[in-house]
């Protein structure tokens, strides 16, 4: 059976050279999240836009396999070559509404990752259940302004009674 660790983070950086190939990140593996007009819009390695050049970068969240897809929009016959660099990080779901305020409004220095993650598989969505407890169909906390503090830090003590810490 596999295990899957809550406390670690997997932190990757995906490099393409030549940097001119388009890149496309997919989680879960098959499931485009690149997106354009709720999805009207086709996007991606194949399309005109909605794709990196040459780089990703990415966190793995547990239970879920990613994938990539790659495109040469040239009429180059390119040798290419992919160098994957990753961190392995030990990390714990913070137990202060406060503290989770103050990270969201960046008055506590933090590195950012943003997920591409426009569409919510179940996969996702079993992933974050298993792994950390997340039961409200939202996932995650929500952003409020400065001046909601109160009602953010409320709100954020609450999300974390019903996880599994």
């Amino acid at each position: 059976m596999l295990h899957i660790d809550r406390n670690r983070l997997y932190h990757i950086k995906l490099y393409v050279k030549p940097s001119v190939i388009r890149t496309e990140l997919q989680i879960p593996l098959r499931v485009q999240q690149y997106r354009f007009q709720n999805g009207r819009v086709t996007v991606g390695v194949d399309a005109p836009f909605g794709f990196s050049r040459g780089f990703i970068e990415t966190v793995q969240l547990p239970y879920v396999q990613y994938g990539y897809r790659f495109g040469n929009d040239t009429n180059l016959d390119l040798v290419t070559y992919v160098r994957f660099v990753y961190g392995e990080y030990e990390v714990e779901i913070p137990r202060s509404g406060e503290l989770i305020f103050n990270i969201l409004t960046k008055k506590i220095p933090s590195y950012w990752i943003t997920l591409p993650i426009s569409y919510m598989d179940a996969m996702i969505k079993d992933a974050l259940r298993r792994t950390y407890g997340f039961t409200d169909p939202n996932y995650g906390f929500k952003l409020y302004r400065v001046d909601e503090k109160d009602i953010a830090v409320a709100d954020y003590s609450n999300i974390l009674t019903t996880l599994v810490v």
